[in-house]
């Protein structure tokens, strides 16, 4: 299921990491034929903490978006995981990240906004398509200014 980032700078690469295999299908048909500035989306999968910090340690700042699962697959805090490796081993700090999580007042989660403002939450089960593509395209546009 993983894909490889194209190196073009005519594709904006953004990762999905969730554990949930349906995810990926419902956000990639979110953007079908969408495209962000004037570029196609090249759409990556990790269902694992795992593969998501291979995926990171592999391309890094290639990578323009992550839409990173809090909760992956021991229903822990794998998400916050995958955050820390980018930002604290990595220090890459221009990839954006939306993080799913369904629980938005744990305690864990506020201290995300507070340690790594760049993070944007999205609620799961309350967004809609149009909802999650002007997110992206947000932080496509942030990563772009960068």
């Amino acid at each position: 299921m993983t894909r490889y980032p194209k190196t073009s700078k005519n594709f904006w690469n953004i990762l999905i990491v969730d554990d949930i295999k349906d995810i990926h299908t419902i956000t990639r048909n979110a953007f079908f034929e969408e495209q962000i500035l004037g570029l196609e989306l090249n759409f990556l999968s990790a269902t694992t903490e795992k593969e998501a910090i291979n995926m990171l340690d592999k391309y890094n700042e290639e990578i323009s978006v992550i839409i990173l699962d809090m909760a992956l697959e021991h229903n822990g805090d794998e998400g916050v995981n995958v955050l820390d490796h980018m930002v604290n081993k990595l220090k890459n700090l221009k990839t954006q990240v939306i993080l799913r999580t369904g629980y938005p007042g744990k305690p864990e989660v506020i201290n995300i906004n507070k340690d790594f403002p760049h993070v944007v939450l999205l609620e799961k089960g309350e967004t809609e398509n149009e909802d999650l593509i002007l997110m992206v395209t947000k932080a496509i546009t942030r990563y772009n200014n960068i």
